[in-house]
């Protein structure tokens, strides 16, 4: 119940967690002002230069139509080729376009992976957002409440099964 509870507010457990339940508004959502302020230019970057490579993949594993198990691998097989041939491409476009030198180069080439992940924890950061003003704006309070007394009954059952496993397993061992 707990679950399917989260599941239709569209929030996840660490938003009932005490830590999270203390924060003031005001200071979590300055926090993400400043990572989206602050990580804006190198998303944009890492969009341009990430993009098409990290979702050919994606779109290799849906043209196969093949079984949701081997999506991993594919699109893993799929990412060791499209990674390395768009990063060469983009540095042979560097080359010719913006600098020859090869300590930019160099450069621009290692700005390609970190900006990428970067720019999936963006996307991260966007995602988590939209659950905060969710969560802050439009749960009541009264299912807040809600999901913290399932959350608290959950956890209370999981203690009783622990006790009760640890007591069997050690009336095993002492046989």
């Amino acid at each position: 119940t707990f679950f399917n509870e989260l599941e239709k507010a569209k929030l996840t457990p660490g938003f009932l967690t005490a830590s999270f339940i203390k924060k003031k508004p005001l200071v979590v959502f300055f926090n993400y002002f400043l990572k989206f302020i602050i990580l804006l230019p190198i998303y944009i970057f890492g969009l341009f230069t990430n993009y098409l490579p990290y979702i050919l993949p994606y779109k290799v594993f849906k043209i196969l139509g093949i079984d949701i198990a081997y999506k991993a691998p594919i699109q893993m097989i799929v990412g060791l080729f499209t990674f390395p041939l768009f990063y060469a491409f983009e540095v042979f476009l560097f080359r010719e376009f913006i600098s020859r030198d090869f300590n930019f180069t160099l450069l621009f080439l290692l700005t390609l992976p970190i900006s990428g992940y970067v720019t999936m924890y963006y996307w991260l950061i966007i995602r988590r957002f939209i659950r905060v003003v969710r969560y802050y704006f439009f749960i009541k309070p009264s299912k807040k409440k809600e999901l913290i007394t399932l959350r608290d009954i959950l956890l209370k059952h999981l203690e009783n099964a622990k006790s009760i496993y640890l007591s069997k397993s050690a009336g095993e061992i002492n046989l």
